[in-house]
């Protein structure tokens, strides 16, 4: 149509000069559009690959304060072990210490025991001794208040015989 009407209006354009420059500007025209559409795919394909890109870079980042994370809670983990390690060992010496306490006064309260028991013994020794001696005692105390009546009795039999022998 823009053809037909540059031709109505062209009338001394007999060689198609000016029809021929129309159509080169056409298709200069028609270039510019492609380029035009092909820079705004361009543009579109550069967004898409810097949002792309920026998503990228934010997922490293997310990546790297994950890992940061990470390494903070592995530090924390090993800390905690440690001081569970710690404590573990901690209770170990005092149960160690607590064990040598009791069997130091097992020991302690086994050697009174036997030293009571020495001690009993030997006072029921004593006791059994001093019962065999008052026993003895009292024996040689009965022999001897015999010997003592027999000894008087004797010299009562002796003395009345001469008395007997005195009066005659």
């Amino acid at each position: 149509m823009a053809a037909q009407a540059f031709m109505k209006r062209s009338f001394r354009d007999t060689d198609g000069r000016y029809l021929k420059s129309l159509e080169a500007e056409e298709v200069l025209e028609e270039f510019l559009k492609q380029k035009s559409l092909d820079s705004k795919a361009i543009l579109q394909a550069d967004k898409k690959l810097t949002e792309k890109e920026k998503k990228i870079k934010d997922k490293k980042e997310k990546a790297a304060l994950l890992q940061q994370e990470i390494k903070a809670k592995e530090e924390k983990q090993r800390q905690l072990e440690e001081k569970i390690e710690a404590e573990r060992e901690s209770n170990e010496e005092r149960m160690r210490q607590m064990k040598e306490k009791m069997d130091k006064e097992l020991r302690l309260q086994r050697e009174e025991n036997e030293r009571a028991e020495a001690e009993t013994n030997r006072a029921r020794e004593f006791a059994v001794i001093l019962e065999n001696t008052n026993q003895r005692y009292e024996e040689f105390m009965a022999m001897m208040m015999l010997q003592h009546r027999e000894h008087m009795m004797a010299m009562q039999t002796s003395a009345r015989s001469s008395d007997s022998c005195c009066t005659m």
